[in-house]
């Protein structure tokens, strides 16, 4: 497992980023104050990360349904078929969406 994986929690408290990298170790070369602003900056990557990896799947909800129920009828597909059912998939999107934004 990558050392950039879940947090870690022990006896109630949170172990962040550092804690969880350095082993909280006793010799250190960092305050505590550093330490948890690090901690503080990376969770907010993490956490705009994952928003961002939410918000991208859900805008293109409708084209993994369709990959996902290809796959099941077929099991494999090509890298090639794959781009071609995106496309078409993608390309009915926006025109559904351009569309339905001349109807509001």
């Amino acid at each position: 497992m990558s050392g950039l994986g879940a947090r870690s929690f022990g006896n109630g408290r949170q172990l962040g980023f550092l804690s969880g990298i350095l082993g909280g170790s006793e010799d250190r070369n960092y305050s505590e104050t550093t330490a948890t602003r690090i901690d503080r900056e990376i969770a907010e990557l993490l956490e705009g990360q994952a928003q961002r990896a939410f918000d991208l799947l859900s805008a293109r909800r409708s084209t993994l349904t369709t990959v996902a129920e290809k796959l099941l009828e077929q099991e494999t597909l090509t890298g090639e078929a794959l781009l071609q059912l995106m496309a078409a998939e993608e390309g009915g999107s926006k025109g559904r969406s351009s569309a339905q934004g001349a109807h509001n």
